[in-house]
């Protein structure tokens, strides 16, 4: 039986291997780390927004994989697997995706707390303009 939906799932976790306490301690924290960043989209989308680079440098320092001011070629590898997870995680357009999520939660605090029309026609403004203004960049 041929399944039609293989190709629409997303891969394994990326894993450290297990072969010591410490790569089991690392598998440990990417599958925690990665369960979490799926329940925060801006987060997530904010991260495949900045870009594998600034992932790497940032994820090194706070997951302790440096060593002596570098990271290792395996430890690199591993945030690079990791930034692709998120990045399939992510889906198409981050960019756009991101923004469209930030002007809602914008929209949801202003009605909150500024009944007028004109407040929200201006946040509508800046969506579209926003959102153009991304065509333009092809991001």
């Amino acid at each position: 039986m041929v399944d039609e939906f293989a190709a629409s799932r997303l891969p394994d976790l990326p894993n450290a291997g297990y072969s010591s306490p410490k790569q089991k301690a690392t598998s440990d924290l990417v599958m925690f780390w990665l369960r979490g960043i799926e329940r925060d989209r801006v987060l997530l989308l904010q991260i495949v927004v900045d870009g594998p680079h600034w992932w790497r440098r940032i994820a090194g320092r706070a997951w302790g994989l440096n060593t002596g001011g570098r990271v290792s070629a395996v430890s690199t590898e591993l945030l690079d697997r990791v930034f692709e997870y998120m990045r399939l995680l992510a889906g198409p357009n981050p960019a756009q995706q991101l923004l469209i999520l930030l002007h809602q939660q914008q929209t949801a605090l202003a009605r909150q707390r500024d009944f007028r029309a004109s407040t929200h026609e201006k946040a509508e403004r800046r969506l579209r303009q926003g959102l153009a203004d991304l065509r333009k960049s092809g991001r």
